[in-house]
């Protein structure tokens, strides 16, 4: 029997053929602030675009799952609370494996809403919106070089670390430009005493009276050390919520709880796909956009951002033979092929040359569309490699393209 379907957890390196219904149960449990999403894939369909996704959210309250029967205009979502969490697991990978064996029942099983993407005004590329950004960490630093056996998880909010002490769930939020919330889900080291009050409330009614006083226990950049182990306050605002950290005498970590910081200098520290776009600095003089659920990590001294069917490679040159713009420009383009003049674009402001060229190239046998994107000053160069899949992404590279920017 071909296979029908396969299976993939974020930052997981291998996927599952044709998983059967307990395997499918199996690595649903295994969801966590490191592996939030499981993507399943259906092999046998005549695109890429048959699909279902499913996230757990940074507080473990909800599960995010998506499906799209053949395109963007067969896209849609539900959520399902966790708020009785075996009954919430059980359902959602009921749904998934009925979908995933062709069965029916699963339409029926969840409320689905239509996915409505906005557009972006440069280009008319879908893009994800949203006024706030969850980001989460799954344990706190001092953790993770830990066995499991060290690591005690009385639930999913509250754990002990043996030689370290207890450890409460929370979340801080931080208030970026443009509207934008970034809610970070972090771990508060706390006192032994106020570990065992904490555990003794944590489903009792005093819960809601709870303040937390601790320590904070995750390395959160652009701050990293200055704010790494400073004292805070959390406290419960809603019953059925996590304590939010919402004071600190600690000058910096104050400044952090208070004050907007700029979006897209904070965005840029986190390597892990975000659900909004935003330009990334690029060494001391350059940025372009890092577009809404691609990752971004160096290989060598190449930026790479990846995603689902989109990838952009971003290389810096320096020119320090005093060549024009046009001279250093042919250096990069010698050797390459000649396109015809509807596959190319040229612009010129003042001393600035900007130039992309699309093709369509085979790699290991599967066919894939490039656009080469030059930015060109004197002495300085940025190119950006944008590969897709899909031929009606070509909008979306042209909006990078646009996005390439120089800063002196």
């Amino acid at each position: 029997m071909a296979e029908r379907i396969s299976v993939r957890m974020e930052r997981v390196d291998r996927t599952w053929s044709d998983p059967s219904e307990e395997q499918l149960y199996d690595l649903i449990s295994e969801l966590n602030l490191r592996h939030q999403f499981l993507i399943v894939d259906r092999v046998d369909a005549p695109n890429d675009e048959y699909y279902m996704q499913l996230r757990i959210s940074d507080d473990f309250s909800y599960y995010d799952i998506e499906y799209r029967d053949g395109g963007p205009d067969a896209h849609f979502t539900a959520v399902v609370s966790r708020e009785n969490e075996f009954g919430a697991h059980d359902l959602v990978a009921r749904v998934i494996s009925l979908w995933a064996s062709g069965q029916d029942g699963w339409r029926e099983a969840l409320p689905w809403e239509r996915w409505t993407p906005a557009r972006c005004g440069c280009c008319g590329e879908l893009i994800e919106t949203t006024g706030q950004i969850d980001f989460g960490f799954d344990l706190p630093d001092v953790a993770y070089d830990k066995s499991d056996t060290e690591v005690e998880k009385v639930n999913l909010r509250l754990v002990r670390v043996d030689g370290e002490g207890g450890f409460v769930r929370c979340v801080m939020p931080v208030a970026l430009t443009d509207d934008l919330r970034l809610v970070l889900g972090v771990w508060v080291r706390v006192s032994d005493a106020d570990f065992e009050h904490v555990v003794s409330v944590w489903s009792e009614q005093a819960y809601r009276d709870l303040v937390v006083q601790g320590t904070l226990a995750n390395m959160i950049r652009p701050w990293g050390h200055e704010i790494y182990e400073a004292p805070l306050t959390a406290a419960v605002h809603e019953a059925d919520k996590i304590p939010v950290v919402d004071a600190s005498e600690h000058p910096v970590l104050h400044r952090v709880l208070t004050e907007t910081w700029e979006r897209d200098h904070v965005l840029s520290y986190f390597a892990d796909a975000l659900p909004v776009s935003f330009q990334e600095r690029i060494g001391e003089h350059w940025s372009i956009e890092r577009s809404a659920g691609l990752s971004a990590r160096v290989d060598d001294h190449t930026v790479r951002f990846a995603g689902r069917y989109r990838t952009v490679l971003i290389d810096q040159f320096d020119d320090r033979a005093g060549r024009s713009v046009d001279e250093f420009l042919d250096v990069l383009l010698d050797g390459g092929p000649q396109l015809p003049d509807d596959q190319m674009c040229w612009r010129r402001a003042g001393d600035e040359l900007r130039h992309a060229r699309w093709m369509e190239t085979t790699v290991d046998g599967h066919e894939q569309n490039e656009v080469h994107c030059f930015v060109v000053r004197p002495g300085r160069m940025l190119r950006a490699v944008c590969i897709h899949d899909a031929p009606a992404d070509h909008a979306w590279t042209m909006h990078v393209f646009n996005s390439m920017t120089y800063r002196p």
